[in-house]
C-alpha cells in the first residue's frame, strides 16, 4: 500500500498488508493558510491602485484624431461607391428576363382579343419605357453621388468616436473624470 498518512499505514501494518511512504519529491506543495491568505489580501488592499486606460479608435501615432467638418470635395472613390451600391441594390433586369417572366405582346393589324380579354405581356413601349428609367436612375445615383457631401454638410458633420476606457490596475476604481478638449479651427465660415 502506497500512503502518506498514518493512519491508513497504520490499519496496513495491523492488516499485515506491505506500505510504503511515497518519495519526498512526490508530495504536493503546503498550500498557504488562512493567516498567510490574509496577509496577502492586506498587502494588496495597501498597494493596490487603480491604473486606468483610454483608447480611442482610429488614433494615430500623434495621440490626436482629426476632424474635418463641411468637407469640400468627395473623394472619387467614394462617389463611386455610393453609386455603385444604389446600383446594386436595384440591379436592371434583362429585356429576356422580363420576356421570359411577363411574356411579349405584338398585336398584329387585326387583333380584336385586345379588346375582349385584356393584354397578355409586356408591350414593345413598356420594355423601352423601363430601359429608360432605369437609365435614369443610374445617371440621378452618379450626380447625387457628386453632390452628396454637401447635402449632408446642410445636416451638420457628426462623427461618432469609440473611447474605450479600462482599468489595468488591481484595484477598483468607483468613479472617474473624463475630460476632453477640442480645439475648433478659427474660421468665419464655421459655426462652433
Amino acid at each position: 500500500m502506497l500512503a502518506d498518512d498514518s493512519k491508513p499505514i497504520r490499519l496496513a501494518r495491523q492488516a499485515g498488508l506491505p506500505y510504503t511512504r511515497p518519495l519526498p519529491e512526490w508530495r504536493r506543495q503546503e498550500g498557504p493558510d488562512e493567516r498567510d491568505i490574509e496577509i496577502v489580501e492586506l498587502k494588496r488592499e495597501i498597494g493596490a491602485h487603480p491604473i486606468l486606460t483610454l483608447s480611442l479608435a482610429d488614433v494615430g501615432e500623434q495621440n490626436r484624431l482629426l476632424i474635418e467638418d463641411n468637407p469640400k470635395a468627395a473623394e472619387d472613390a467614394c462617389r463611386k461607391a455610393f453609386a455603385e451600391a444604389a446600383v446594386e441594390s436595384e440591379p436592371q433586369t434583362s429585356r429576356e428576363a422580363l420576356i421570359k417572366r411577363y411574356g411579349l405582346y405584338s398585336p398584329g393589324p387585326y387583333d380584336l382579343a385586345v379588346h375582349l380579354r385584356g393584354v397578355s405581356g409586356l408591350e414593345e413601349s413598356q420594355l423601352q419605357g423601363y430601359e429608360n428609367d432605369y437609365r435614369r436612375f443610374v445617371n440621378k445615383s452618379q450626380e447625387i453621388a457628386k453632390t452628396l457631401h454637401v447635402m449632408l454638410s446642410a445636416f451638420g458633420f457628426t462623427r461618432h468616436i469609440d473611447i474605450s476606457a479600462g482599468n489595468a490596475g488591481d484595484r477598483l476604481q468607483k468613479k472617474f473624470l473624463l475630460r476632453r478638449r477640442s480645439k475648433v479651427p478659427s474660421d468665419s465660415n464655421q459655426q462652433t
